[in-house]
């Protein structure tokens, strides 16, 4: 879990403007960090940050060939805190699904992978 730490860090760093206190993403992250410290599983609560990470910047586009479940992880996503997420059932194959999905996005708007995406990919194997 902690290898995700630098992976939201690094996401905030990109998305945030310079010299903008964005209050919005503070919160994220901050949220992450309580979540994560109060044990709420990390694959599901990463998908949550880069969704919400995503809407905030105002670039979220579902992908319409998600699974009904993975539409439905986000639909409970955005009616619940991160720290409610351990009661949020989901497949592992929906998390897998959005997590493509979130990273072309993410990739897409940044034009660029990030450097803690490809170490947490590597971590996997």
């Amino acid at each position: 879990a902690l290898g995700y730490v630098s992976y939201f860090a690094e996401l905030l760093d990109e998305w945030a403007l310079e010299a903008d206190p964005s209050e919005t993403l503070f919160r994220l992250g901050a949220s992450m960090v309580e979540a994560m410290a109060a044990g709420v599983p990390i694959d599901p609560l990463a998908r949550y940050f880069e969704y919400w990470l995503l809407r905030l910047q105002g670039v979220y586009e579902a992908d319409p060939r998600l699974s009904e479940d993975a539409l439905a992880f986000l639909t409970s996503a955005r009616a619940c805190s991160p720290s409610d997420l351990g009661e949020v059932a989901v497949a592992p194959a929906a998390l897998r699904e959005l997590e493509a999905s979130h990273r072309a996005l993410i990739a897409l708007h940044l034009e660029k992978d990030l450097k803690s995406a490809r170490v947490l990919r590597e971590m996997r194997w």
